[in-house]
């Protein structure tokens, strides 16, 4: 009986600490070409400021992509203080030309972690991506998401 227990109070305490996936959203490029001008924005409501989050993006290329990384802007805009923006180098392929992320047919799928850590406000954050390659379009990118996690309380 005693053991019953103990089993019971871990399952509780793994289940606590599980992450949890907070859904924001994706944005498809029209005719797979990403325009400097065009900045998918997303919204998210987080209300923990002492838990630690993962901040994801998702990339979605074609075989035809014909860089071996994918430089972008993020912005992050919180419910209060300043906005913060940072560059990130997403690695699309090796230097031997091998893709680095999962392929299925002719679609690259790259997750790339841009940032863990806790926010600091409750409240709506903004996350604003922009192209940051030299050149103001690139093709054969399909789409992009943005994906947070909750991972502890």
């Amino acid at each position: 009986m005693k053991a019953f227990g103990i089993l019971i109070g871990l399952c509780i305490f793994f289940y606590g600490c599980q992450n949890e996936e907070i859904p924001v959203g994706a944005y498809s490029f029209s005719d797979n070409k990403w325009d400097q001008k065009v900045k998918p924005s997303f919204e998210l409501d987080l209300s923990d400021t002492s838990s630690v989050y993962d901040f994801f993006i998702t990339i979605r290329n074609t075989t035809d992509y014909k860089y071996s990384n994918l430089w972008i802007y993020v912005e992050e805009i919180p419910p209060f203080g300043p906005t913060h923006r940072e560059r990130h180098e997403i690695p699309i392929a090796n230097p031997n030309g091998s893709w680095i992320g999962h392929k299925t047919g002719s679609i690259i799928e790259n997750k790339y972690l841009i940032k863990r850590g806790k926010v600091p406000f409750i409240g709506k954050y903004t996350y604003i991506l922009e192209q940051a390659v030299t050149d103001k379009e690139v093709t054969e990118v399909l789409d992009i998401s943005f994906q947070v996690k909750k991972i502890s309380q």
